[in-house]
């Protein structure tokens, strides 16, 4: 309870005791009601502290919605850090980085036959427009926009070929047109597509078995087919050196037979083993060669 003010009977003591009084009670009524206005802050900040105090992680940028300021704040988007907002707002965390689906899709050849396709998509978000990215499409945009328009790609691309021509067509030539596809697909101004793999393709138990027996006949006929040109070209080769063998022998009066002969005799006449050359009497006899070096000669004791 306060006290009274002073008097004008009262003494100069008197009315200084009474001062000291009321601003001792006023000074401790201050300090009860700092403590009791810190501990309701407290209690507010705990209950609220999410909702007030943030971490943008690495890799991040937050998007801020005002419920009293206008909305989403559209002019620019904040990086990496700690960041107090009003617990009415609410602030917005979106990856920058790369990030991959994996999607296992079901689709239907151009005969109509069921193919599954697991397909892994890596793509990352860029920040010029993330503002753009939250009112227009929202914090769900794998699920919204990334994996409908991989699927849709993906059959779209693969309804134009048969499973024989997907079992047989390039890999990198299949990508590459997945690829363009998407990316055509997806907005440019949000996604960024960093590439598109195809991790397993199925197709059923019978078609893949019938595919492989026909691969496997096509690369046996292909093989036939080599030897039979490799035949043709020894062929062409024989009766070109068949033809140059009767030029030869037409041009120089000497059978082939007797060239061979008279070039055998003159490498042995130059080599350093000891013989003899016996020259044939008749036209048509080719010289004969002996070598005088016989086998050593017998031990003592031993059998002639």
């Amino acid at each position: 309870m306060a006290s009274d003010p002073p008097r004008a009977s009262d003494s100069p003591r008197t009315a200084r005791r009474r001062a000291r009084v009321l601003a001792r009670r006023l000074w401790r009524r201050l300090v009860w009601s700092t403590k009791v206005l810190f501990f309701c802050l407290l209690i507010v900040t705990s209950f609220f502290f999410h909702d007030i105090v943030h971490e943008i992680l690495p890799g991040q940028r937050g998007i801020l919605w005002r419920r009293f300021g206008g909305g989403t704040q559209t002019d620019h988007s904040y990086k990496e850090g700690t960041m107090f907002t009003w617990p009415w707002d609410k602030l917005y965390i979106y990856d920058t980085r790369d990030q991959e689906i994996r999607q296992t899709t079901v689709v239907y050849a151009q005969d109509g036959l069921e193919i599954t396709v697991l397909m892994s998509i890596r793509f990352s978000l860029l920040d010029i427009d993330l503002p753009g990215l939250h009112q227009e499409i929202g914090p769900d945009y794998t699920n919204t926009v990334v994996v409908p328009e991989a699927t849709s790609t993906l059959r779209k691309v693969l309804g134009n070929y048969t499973p024989e021509m997907i079992y047989a067509k390039d890999e990198e030539g299949l990508l590459a047109e997945l690829s363009r596809t998407l990316e055509q697909d997806l907005n440019p101004r949000f996604f960024k597509l960093e590439a598109v793999l195809v991790l397993d393709l199925r197709l059923p138990e019978g078609i893949k078995s019938a595919i492989q027996s026909k691969l496997a006949e096509e690369q046996m006929m292909l093989s036939y087919r080599f030897r039979l040109e490799r035949e043709e070209d020894e062929k062409i080769r024989r009766t070109t050196e068949a033809e140059g063998i009767r030029e030869f022998e037409a041009i120089s009066g000497l059978s082939i037979l007797k060239w061979r002969g008279l070039e055998v005799t003159e490498k042995l006449a130059t080599s350093a083993n000891a013989k003899v050359v016996l020259m044939g009497s008749g036209e048509g006899q080719l010289p004969l060669i002996l070598s005088t070096e016989g086998p050593a000669a017998p031990g003592p004791g031993a059998a002639p």
